[in-house]
């Protein structure tokens, strides 16, 4: 969906290093001028002269939400349970000093959901941070913070 001549912007909440051609780099910070929605996870803008893509999570709405969006945000909350773990299915490697590198198969009990939930603060071995929350999955309670997933059928 095309944005209406209206201007719509946002600012770079974190530094993206663009990899791919049509991709548009961010530094932290950047105001950003948005082109298009092109799915919930990218969008395309603009920044002075350049133009690209980038993924929805590294900015935060300066105005109006889009209206694919959901209708209301969910506000930064603390996670009360002390259990509440997910387990790493991607790798995810620090860039800045507040993230948290992650690698598949660890288990991160979450602080605090961020912003529009699309980022976690979270433990793992002694140390804390954030990282995109597309990167875990939830850990059903009956398995603990421990424990893996149940093995599939033994052959």
């Amino acid at each position: 969906a095309v944005v209406s001549t209206q201007s719509t912007g946002c600012t770079a909440m974190y530094s993206f290093e663009a990899e791919e051609e049509g991709e548009l780099a961010l530094a932290k910070g950047d105001v950003v001028q948005i082109l298009e929605y092109i799915d919930d996870d990218w969008l395309r803008g603009r920044i002075g002269g350049n133009e690209g893509r980038f993924p929805r999570s590294f900015v935060g709405f300066d105005g109006e939400v889009p209206e694919d969006a959901e209708e209301e945000a969910v506000p930064e909350s603390v996670v009360d349970d002390e259990t509440h773990s997910v387990s790493v299915l991607y790798e995810f490697e620090a860039e800045l000093k507040d993230e948290l590198t992650i690698t598949p198969g660890q288990m991160v009990r979450i602080l605090e959901i961020l912003g529009d939930g699309t980022w976690y603060r979270g433990s793992c071995d002694g140390r804390e941070g954030i990282f995109p929350a597309e990167y875990v999955a939830e850990v059903p309670p009956q398995w603990g913070i421990t424990m893996a997933p149940p093995a599939g059928p033994e052959s």
